[in-house]
């Protein structure tokens, strides 16, 4: 995933796999690993997709693809990105953006909630 957005956008921040030393810059876009949620300990998920979140720019996105089969969901991906601020914006079947019709993989795309954006600059 990292080499395929390295090519597409390699001044990316979010493609370079070096550490920089003191605070990173919030991500715009975030791939996310998804199968990390289905191997972690239960109860633990919330704070791991909140960890991720945690590092998104104002209107960034966390985009991951995991199997719905192995007993954590879409609608446990959803809900725990909704606690965290983030609203389902996309869902494919594939990572070739195949219409998710059901089945047992999907992509997902959360976005930064638009209620955490102010209205107006007053």
């Amino acid at each position: 995933m990292l080499n395929v957005a390295r090519k597409r956008a390699p001044r990316s921040p979010g493609t370079s796999t070096t550490s920089r030393p003191g605070p990173q810059p919030p991500l715009r876009h975030r791939p996310h690993g998804g199968n990390i949620p289905l191997f972690t300990p239960e109860g633990t998920q919330q704070a791991l997709v909140s960890s991720a979140a945690g590092h998104l720019a104002s209107q960034g996105a966390l985009i991951a693809g995991f199997s719905l089969n192995r007993g954590y969901t879409a609608e446990d991906y959803d809900t725990h990105y909704t606690a965290a601020g983030l609203t389902l914006a996309e869902r494919y079947a594939t990572w070739d953006r195949e219409p998710f019709t059901g089945g047992d993989y999907a992509v997902s795309v959360h976005r930064v909630a638009l209620a955490h954006y102010p209205l107006t600059n007053r």
